[in-house]
């Protein structure tokens, strides 16, 4: 594996980031293709989802079924008891992965990428970026920028951004705070 200067990908990765915000055609096309390729993602999920469904439907069927007998006289029979409590167990079992499963479809079937809030998006980024200092930046570039692909010199170099940055709050950018506020170049007092 070959080691390249970091500072080259970065200046790169900024130059792309404020393309991305000012150009409003690549920023179109850049936001089609995300939008395009979340909902091919979330397909396969909505197949599962309708399988989950059937399968909870045919649970819900056997239930009524064994329900209605014993009612009608079969609690005498352990093993019509026992298989009572399975189905109610396999119930349990599928209602809680279609739940995992549909959270992962909201998550991706959520609203599509919006251009205007990219911009904005990209614009606080360029601010923050521009007043932090050398580790900060580090930081910054680490929350935003998930994966950066380079195959050499004259190849393609492929970067994927995060749409989840959430800046925790031990993040040395949250933390920092204003001089003044700490008292530290506070003028002594005469």
């Amino acid at each position: 594996m070959k080691e390249v200067s970091a500072d080259r990908f970065e200046a790169w990765v900024l130059a792309q980031l404020r393309n991305l915000r000012l150009d409003e055609a690549l920023l179109g096309t850049v936001l089609a293709a995300a939008n395009e390729a979340d909902a091919a993602r979330a397909e396969p999920l909505r197949e599962q989802d309708r399988m989950l469904r059937g399968r909870l439907a045919e649970i819900q069927s056997k239930l009524d079924n064994l329900g209605d007998a014993l009612a009608a006289g079969g609690s005498d029979f352990p093993s019509m008891r026992s298989r009572y409590a399975l189905e109610e167990a396999n119930l349990r079992v599928v209602q809680h992965d279609r739940s995992q499963l549909r959270a992962q479809l909201d998550e991706l079937g959520g609203a599509p990428f919006d251009a205007n809030r990219v911009r904005v998006v990209l614009g606080d980024f360029e601010l923050m970026y521009d007043v932090a200092n050398a580790e900060e930046r580090k930081e910054l570039l680490r929350l935003v920028v998930r994966r950066i692909e380079f195959y050499g010199v004259g190849q393609d170099v492929r970067f994927e951004l995060s749409t989840d940055v959430n800046f925790p709050g031990a993040s040395s950018i949250s933390r920092r705070r204003w001089l003044p506020e700490l008292g530290s170049n506070q003028r002594p007092t005469d």
